[in-house]
């Protein structure tokens, strides 16, 4: 089984039995700004724990560019690979490797900048963009319940 298709199934399983991989193809709705916007609260909280525990105790790369990367699609951001390794938190040879595993297992999409060649950008699957709006559905609805 993939890890998108477990990750699908675990937040199925705490949204209680509901998929929200629908029509992903769709316009920006409200949901999905307010998805955006509960992915970056979630990816400030993440951060503030280093904070009070120490940022040497707490490391996920790849969550961390998923996360991103989600909030940036719905937003309309473009993000570079330089981007993305910054957002994760480690250091850019890390980085690096956690973004060609993310690659290979089809959750991101690299894409060459048009202006620069030199450059690429990153940008969700359609399959894992559906996948974090589940997850990101299902937390908002554990801090509702």
């Amino acid at each position: 089984m993939s890890s998108l298709n477990a990750l699908s199934m675990i937040a199925r399983a705490a949204a209680g039995g509901r998929s929200a991989t629908g029509n992903v193809e769709r316009h920006v709705e409200k949901s999905d700004t307010e998805l955006a916007a509960v992915a970056q609260k979630y990816l400030r909280m993440r951060r503030k724990r280093g904070d009070f525990f120490g940022a040497d105790l707490f490391a996920d790369p790849a969550w961390e560019i998923l996360l991103d990367l989600f909030a940036a699609g719905i937003e309309g951001r473009v993000v570079s690979i330089t981007s993305a390794c910054i957002a994760s938190g480690v250091p850019t040879t890390t980085a690096l490797r956690w973004i060609t595993l993310l690659v290979s297992r089809g959750a991101v999409c690299r894409a060459p900048d048009a202006r620069d060649h030199r450059r690429s950008h990153l940008y969700l699957s359609t399959e894992a963009k559906a996948v974090m709006a589940e997850w990101l559905r299902a937390l908002s609805q554990a801090y509702h319940d």
